[in-house]
């Protein structure tokens, strides 16, 4: 689990237990609620997670119609001490970048009404986000959606299931300004 040391880890491993993680409002804490220990009381693990250097934070706007997937991707990239916002279509996307002007946008391709293309398009239409990195998210990794991924405008792409530790490269290596 995300945010948890080896002694975590340790205490959940073997035990018959019931898990919930509590995703956090803000970037200082994650909380793990595990039930059914030992005799029958419960205990609350939490990992904190380190304070964000606000001159090095990255905005980053998550555009997924799947809405667990893109909580947990936010919640993955918060803990890197990054500030992010969900958007559940391509239409939300756009009215919140044009408010929140993000450093990056990752944006999954198969969304209904306007998928990621189309969004893509829209979102570089804005002059605000000039500077925004677009990354495509998909699970369609042919050579014939990588270039079309390229020729629309989308700076970056990266397959599904998203491998966390290389996109919290991607993110940290990037330049970012405002």
């Amino acid at each position: 689990m995300p945010g948890l040391n080896k002694s975590h880890a340790s205490l959940l491993a073997g035990t018959n237990t019931e898990r919930l993680m509590t995703i956090p409002t803000d970037a200082k804490s994650l909380k793990i609620h595990v039930g059914k220990m030992k005799g029958g009381r419960k205990k609350k693990i939490v990992s904190k997670i380190a304070k964000p250097d606000r001159a090095v934070m990255r905005r980053v706007l998550i555009v997924d119609d799947h809405e667990d997937a893109a909580t947990y991707m936010s919640l993955l990239i918060r803990q890197q001490g990054n500030d992010t916002r969900v958007a559940l279509s391509g239409a939300e996307a756009v009215t919140i970048a044009g408010k929140y002007l993000p450093h990056f946008v990752l944006i999954d391709i198969n969304m209904p009404d306007m998928d990621g293309y189309e969004t893509v398009h829209k979102l570089r239409q804005v002059p605000s986000l000039i500077n925004s990195c677009l990354v495509a998210i998909t699970a369609n990794s042919s050579d014939a959606v990588y270039t079309r991924i390229l020729t629309v405008g989308f700076d970056k792409f990266f397959a599904k299931p998203v491998d966390i530790e290389l996109l919290q490269s991607f993110l940290r290596s990037r330049m970012i300004s405002g």
